[in-house]
């Protein structure tokens, strides 16, 4: 367990297979800045669909999809936030674009040896610790250098779970012949 009042930075780690295996450090990412939030999202279809002249109909459940996890957080190049960075004091002075690089370096670059971006696992404190890959980014640029270079970036990303084919039959057994 791990001490509640030690300040924990969420890391993204980086790996070759989808066994989790093969991690590569230089890959790794650990956010300058905790989260502002995250946000876990499970969804369950069902099918609604009713007869003609019908009043209403019975809810029948369809699928699950997967769960998945959203996180925002800031990349700063203003040098103004006090403990940017954490334990990495070379956060305080790298530009935002450089920044942004080793983000994507880990979460999105095709990596050419596996022919696709890398498996993925989140962490941060006790709640999330999540192998994933990565669905989508999105970068919203908010604060910019007279000569137009990026100071502050709003950065969402969403991860989708990965588990094996053998983890996915196990989870899927149905009791019924259905």
């Amino acid at each position: 367990m791990s001490d509640r009042k030690k300040l924990e930075k969420l890391v993204i780690r980086s790996f070759e297979n989808r066994d989790f295996s093969g991690e590569d450090p230089d890959r790794k990412f650990s956010t300058p800045i905790n989260p502002e939030s995250f946000t876990q999202t499970f969804k369950v279809n069902a099918d609604t669909s009713h007869g003609h002249g019908n009043p209403g109909t019975e809810a029948r459940y369809k699928s699950t999809e997967p769960e998945q996890l959203r996180l925002e957080f800031v990349l700063d190049g203003t040098r103004t936030i006090e403990g940017y960075g954490g334990d990495n004091k070379d956060y305080v002075t790298r530009k935002v674009h450089n920044q942004l690089e080793d983000l994507k370096k880990c979460v999105y670059n095709f990596d050419g040896k596996i022919h696709r971006p890398r498996f993925l696992i989140v962490m941060w404190g006790s709640e999330v610790d999540f192998k994933c890959v990565l669905s989508n980014l999105d970068l919203n640029y908010t604060l910019f250098e007279p000569d137009g270079s990026p100071l502050r970036v709003k950065v969402n990303a969403t991860f989708l779970p990965h588990k094996s084919r053998g983890q996915l039959l196990a989870e899927s057994r149905a009791s019924s012949p259905d």
